[in-house]
C-alpha cells in the first residue's frame, strides 16, 4: 500500500500499522495519506542503505513515531523511536530475545519466532 508522506514523498513500506485515532489517514483508493504511528522494513541486500539511512531520515522526519528495521541476515530487529522530534534507539534485539514496542504497551516478538523458517 502507497503511504503519501507528502506531494513528494511516497514510499510501500513492509508493515505499517495506524491507531484507531488516526484512521482517517487512510483512502481506500489512494493509499495512507500521511505518516503511519509505525513503519516496519525488511532488509534485502538491496535496500541495505536506503532502508536503514534514506528512509530512516524520511520517516523521522515526517514523525513516524516507532521505526523497526527486520534484518534477516542478522537474525536481529533494530527498533526506533520518536523523542522530540528525532530517533532514539529504544533497542537492537537479537536471537534469544524479545524486541518490544514502546509505542504498542504490550506487543512484542520472539526473535527466535520471528527468524524460526529462515535458512541461516
Amino acid at each position: 500500500m502507497d503511504v503519501f508522506l507528502d506531494d513528494y514523498n511516497t514510499v510501500q513500506p513492509d508493515i505499517c500499522f495506524l491507531s484507531t485515532e488516526r484512521a482517517f489517514l487512510i483512502d481506500l483508493n489512494e493509499g495512507i495519506m500521511g505518516a503511519p504511528d509505525l513503519i516496519v522494513e525488511i532488509l534485502s541486500p538491496g535496500s541495505l542503505r536506503y532502508d536503514r539511512v534514506d528512509k530512516k531520515d524520511l520517516y523521522e522526519r515526517f514523525a513516524v513515531k516507532e521505526y523497526w528495521i527486520v534484518d534477516p541476515n542478522n537474525r536481529a530487529v533494530e527498533i526506533y523511536t520518536m523523542l522530540e522530534n528525532a530517533y532514539i534507539t529504544h533497542g537492537i534485539f537479537e536471537a534469544g530475545e524479545k524486541a518490544n514496542s514502546s509505542l504498542l504497551v504490550g506487543f512484542d516478538v520472539e526473535i527466535n519466532e520471528l527468524f524460526k523458517n529462515e535458512a541461516h
